[in-house]
């Protein structure tokens, strides 16, 4: 099976590559080696083995992206060893955002991908701004998102310094997928928000909807904050596991369908 969806088309490749045989493979190898594809670009340098008695190659290899658009990384899933639940979350997933710059290196038999024994070494980090992110089906996206980005073998951890919500701005986030081949977001979030701006965020939620009767006839003053970790598998998002608190400053409450007030 193919290890990526489709071909990368180039329209810039530029650096000189040696060829040589020794008593076991055919070698190809650069120095340094510049590329542009479709909304990304950077060089690579290393070492790819093809073996005389043929199968996969083995690869020691490193590259720097130095642009590229997030949506770009859609080319670069190995869909042969991710589940399909994980590939169409991670397509769902990143809307749009820039990728400033990446190191990705590779090193390890082919057939050993994706390392689950660490057989070999995959590893790339890779540093977001302006990251528009659907993390869940019926969630309210992330917004303005800065964050990195670290891909070890088959999992992933992205930690985020900013973003925001509806209105509420992220402090801090943590996106943790331990396995691709059985994918399960555990996130933590902690931010900011006003009490109108929280409960927006929870109208707009799976939690939300089902109560949206009743907070619709809600309303909340004051500022406050807030953290909450959410375990949700993605090909099965009904369950879904919710933790969460907020801390409310000045509130005042109001619900006059209930003849319920409370001022500050």
């Amino acid at each position: 099976p193919h290890t990526f969806r489709e071909p990368f088309a180039m329209s810039r490749l530029g650096g000189d590559v040696a060829f040589w045989h020794d008593d076991d493979a055919l070698h190809i190898a650069t120095e340094a080696f510049d590329f542009e594809g479709a909304g990304f670009g950077g060089e690579a340098r290393g070492d790819v083995a093809l073996p005389n008695a043929g199968g996969r190659p083995f690869l020691d290899l490193y590259a720097r992206v130095n642009h590229a658009e997030v949506v770009a990384a859609k080319l670069f899933w190995p869909v042969d060893s991710m589940s399909p639940a994980a590939v169409q979350w991670l397509d769902q997933a990143l809307l749009g955002g820039k990728l400033d710059h990446a190191d990705v290196l590779v090193r390890g038999d082919l057939r050993d991908w994706p390392f689950h024994h660490n057989e070999g070494r995959f590893e790339a980090r890779a540093e977001l701004s302006g990251l528009e992110l659907k993390y869940g089906r019926d969630w309210p996206n992330a917004q303005n998102v800065s964050a990195v980005a670290n891909f070890i073998n088959s999992g992933m951890l992205v930690e985020a310094s900013a973003g925001e919500s509806l209105g509420n701005k992220v402090e801090r986030a943590v996106a943790l997928i331990p396995e691709f081949g059985q994918t399960v977001l555990d996130l933590n979030v902690a931010g900011n928000g006003t009490g109108a701006s929280m409960l927006d965020f929870v109208q707009h939620s799976p939690i939300g909807m089902h109560h949206a009767d009743i907070i619709s006839k809600l309303h909340l003053g004051g500022t406050g904050a807030f953290d909450f970790h959410l375990s949700l598998p993605v090909a099965d998002a009904s369950n879904l596991i919710l933790d969460g608190r907020a801390q409310l400053k000045d509130m005042d409450f109001d619900a006059p369908e209930w003849n319920l007030k409370l001022d500050k």
